[in-house]
């Protein structure tokens, strides 16, 4: 069978995936027929042996030889699928062999058996039982299946005939060419029955298949999913490189939400810093879904570094802060801001045997500077709707501000129309604080006290905080310059805060533990750490790219 064949009837999986799962499938059928002819081989002569005139010899008589055989062929089957890897053709070739040969072993048993017994009918029993275990456990057309299982039943139609044709006719002295009739109809039902099995499995297999398929890619798992929508892991057909792929809700598919999604396709595609999230393609299922095709990010969101490892040494702030404001530099010039900074949209990951790579996602609240608000009244949302329990930076509420309250300038609350790209800084230094202490800058139980601790409270100083957090004396305590410039980017006016990402760059740059968190040290953090956070079997860090999970309208 062709390698194609195969590749329509299962999920979507890229090549290699596609034969470990046919390998497997072979491996588990030969095994377990394997079992059921050694069980019926062994309960048959124990039941045998009940007989006066049993012996043991019996167990190895001809027509044992013959089941025995059978036993062998899928053996055989079995050891050479759980072997070294195999292609799908030769998969393909081997489980069709084992079958046909199994069958014919199984055959042999009427020529050995007395005519009394009607070996026949017990053997085309037990070969339709293969065919059809055959159909339902390894995926194959149904063309495919009808021609296997023909050939499978033929050596039983003619061990039937010379079978009843050399021995003596024990009723209605029928020709032995009528028992061979007989025995060939039943073995016919048995192939329209494993045929009608595999077409109706395949044909649902196909279906998933092409359900997953959204243009050249091919969708193989969820990873993560919002209110607005869902990202799966994928591959593209032909380049074979792990792709996010972010679908829209169908609910939600309206014109206003389908505008959202192109918008930030649009602006996010403009961008081209390494440390910014690529974009690949985009474009609508035959339903009209609305998706995009983006890098993907095989890491773990700065969120979840701090839950998980909290508080980060200095010098490693200042490291992944640097990259977020050279990626933020980029996005400023071409006049875009992001106005959704936050630990959980960036990515700490290992790309091309560098560590600690930081990538920047979800622009869907990206703003054009020359462009007017997009949503009014913000102000009076946070007290009409604002309410609400804050369970963390992952909830939504709909009627609140734009972004996540944990990481809002005070301008995004009290003058939306007057954001622009120190209010990212702001957020920026929100995520240094967070990194440095393991907590937001100003908790709160709900919307409008954490707005309002932004707007009004100036912060607490950073190595107060983390020394709270420790109970005492941290481990590495923040440097004055670093806690400065961190201070610097939360004030409340945006005209104190530094006047770019560039000049907060190089502030991050002047202070004492720059440059210290060397590459080694990366590396060797990510040798330690970083194949458990691959492992993980819910991985976080893709849901962080959903552009509407957060407090957004």
């Amino acid at each position: 069978m062709a390698k194609s064949s195969y590749a329509l009837a299962t999920v979507p999986r890229d090549s290699g995936q596609l034969r470990e799962l046919l390998q497997e499938r072979v491996a588990f059928f030969a095994r377990t027929l394997v079992a059921l002819v050694l069980f019926f081989y062994v309960m048959a002569n124990a039941v045998a042996m009940v007989h006066p005139l049993a012996r043991w010899s019996d167990w190895v008589a001809p027509f044992n030889l013959f089941q025995l055989g059978t036993g062998a062929a899928f053996g055989a089957t079995w050891l050479v699928a759980r072997g070294r890897p195999r292609s799908a053709p030769f998969l393909a070739r081997l489980e069709a062999t084992g079958a046909v040969v199994g069958a014919t072993c199984l055959a042999g048993i009427v020529l050995f058996s007395p005519a009394v017994q009607r070996p026949e009918l017990h053997v085309i029993m037990g070969i339709t039982i293969i065919l059809v275990m055959r159909a339902i456990v390894i995926p194959s057309p149904g063309r495919r299946t009808a021609a296997v299982s023909a050939l499978a039943i033929i050596p039983a139609v003619i061990a039937a005939y010379v079978a009843h044709l050399h021995q003596p006719v024990y009723d209605f002295n029928l020709p032995p060419a009528l028992y061979a009739g007989l025995t060939a109809t039943w073995g016919l039902l048995g192939v329209a029955a494993a045929t009608l099995a595999s077409r109706v499995i395949f044909g649902l297999r196909k279906k998933a298949t092409d359900a997953m398929r959204l243009g050249q890619y091919t969708l193989e798992e969820k990873i993560g999913e919002g209110a607005m929508g869902a990202v799966y892991r994928a591959s593209h057909a032909m380049l074979r490189r792990p792709t996010a792929v972010k679908l829209l809700h169908e609910g939600l598919a309206g014109e206003l939400s389908v505008s959202r999604f192109e918008r930030e396709v649009q602006l996010t595609s403009r961008l081209s810093h390494p440390n910014t999230i690529a974009i690949y393609d985009y474009g609508r299922t035959p339903e009209g879904v609305f998706y995009y095709a983006m890098e993907f990010l095989d890491g773990i969101t700065l969120e979840d570094l701090g839950r998980q490892f909290g508080p980060q040494p200095p010098e490693r702030v200042i490291h992944v802060v640097r990259q977020m404001c050279a990626s933020l530099f980029e996005a400023h010039r071409v006049g875009l801001i992001h106005r959704d900074i936050k630990p959980a949209n960036a990515i700490l990951c290992e790309r091309g045997e560098v560590g600690d790579v930081v990538k920047v996602l979800d622009f869907g609240l990206v703003k054009e500077l020359d462009s007017p608000q997009p949503l009014a009244d913000t102000h009076r949302a946070i007290h009409a709707e604002g309410k609400g329990t804050l369970r963390g930076s992952n909830d939504t509420q709909v009627g609140a501000v734009v972004g996540t309250p944990f990481y809002l300038a005070p301008e995004c609350i009290l003058t939306p129309s007057m954001v622009d790209a120190r209010s990212d800084l702001y957020a920026v230094g929100c995520v240094a604080y967070f990194l440095l202490t393991g907590t937001e800058v100003f908790p709160g139980l709900n919307v409008a006290e954490v707005c309002g601790r932004h707007v009004a409270m100036a912060p607490e100083p950073p190595s107060v905080r983390l020394r709270d957090v420790a109970g005492g004396s941290p481990a590495e305590p923040v440097p004055a310059d670093l806690e400065a410039v961190v201070l610097g980017c939360l004030a409340k006016n945006p005209k104190d805060r530094p006047a770019d990402a560039h000049a907060l760059s190089d502030a991050l740059g002047a202070c004492a533990a720059s440059g210290k968190w060397t590459e080694s040290r990366a590396l060797s953090w990510w040798k330690k750490y970083g194949p458990g956070i691959r492992k993980q079997k819910v991985n976080r860090t893709p849901s962080a790219m959903l552009a509407s999970t957060m407090m957004d309208v």
